[in-house]
């Protein structure tokens, strides 16, 4: 008996998924020879922007070096250093420790037109000033 029951349940369960599988239509694709089509490829990844790399170091040169930026640009600041101390960029509230084999790394975009000063504040002794960071001119590419 209840052998019976459940056979019919599921020939009942078969005829209802049979039923919803003829009323719902599958989406075929088929170029003109009727053959099914090929996907269509996706289309390619955006390139990303060139990463423009600029290094400062501990020690500064007497002169102090200004990198120019773009805005828009993405860049890498590396400060290597003789001392150990945190090296600061100012105006993009970034902060990084250094070590004389382990440079402070910073990995930033070059946003709002500006200049952003890079110093070093050793654990012995007084802040000094490695560089500055300009950024200025137009963010669109010729």
């Amino acid at each position: 008996m209840h052998l019976r029951r459940a056979l019919l349940l599921m020939a009942a369960v078969l005829i209802a998924v049979a039923a919803v599988q003829a009323l719902v239509p599958v989406p075929r694709t088929t170029d003109r020879l009727g053959s099914p089509a090929a996907p269509a490829a996706p289309p390619p990844p955006p390139q990303p922007a060139p990463t423009r790399a600029l290094v400062l170091r501990y020690p500064a040169p007497k002169a102090l070096p200004v990198r120019m930026l773009r805005p828009g640009t993405h860049f890498t600041l590396r400060v290597a250093s003789a001392a150990s101390g945190e090296v600061t960029l100012h105006g993009l509230g970034l902060i990084q420790p250094v070590e004389p084999r382990t440079p402070a790394l910073f990995d930033a975009l070059a946003g709002r037109h500006g200049s952003y000063d890079v110093d070093f504040a050793p654990v012995v002794g007084r802040t000094v000033r490695l560089g500055r960071v300009v950024v200025s001119g137009s963010s669109r590419r010729p």
